[in-house]
């Protein structure tokens, strides 16, 4: 035991402390490692994240186009079969037996 600014210090105490030193230092360096992991892998899945929503909103954009051009086409067809099926009209097209 030793008196160190008017304190008594166990000095196993502090040599058993001064031995872990080394151990601290290599619990450090890990937990900069796995930080610097982890940053990593953030990075990694905002960068997958943003190129996956960008397909989604790619297919959205396509698959809305598609819609659309089935709408048109489905009007178009309606207005056909109404002008080809018109009652009281010659018309080549006209499929009805009879006419």
């Amino acid at each position: 035991m030793m008196k160190k600014f008017g304190r008594i210090v166990d000095m196993e105490a502090l040599q058993t402390l001064s031995g872990n030193r080394t151990l601290e230092e290599l619990k450090q360096d890990k937990l900069l490692r796995d930080a610097k992991y982890v940053l990593e892998a953030r990075e990694a899945l905002m960068k997958d994240t943003k190129i996956n929503t960008e397909i989604m909103v790619s297919m959205n954009r396509v698959l809305n186009e598609k819609k659309d051009l089935e709408q048109k086409i489905n009007a178009w067809e309606k207005r056909m079969v109404s002008v080809c099926f018109r009652p009281g009209t010659q018309s080549e097209y006209n499929l009805r037996p009879g006419t």
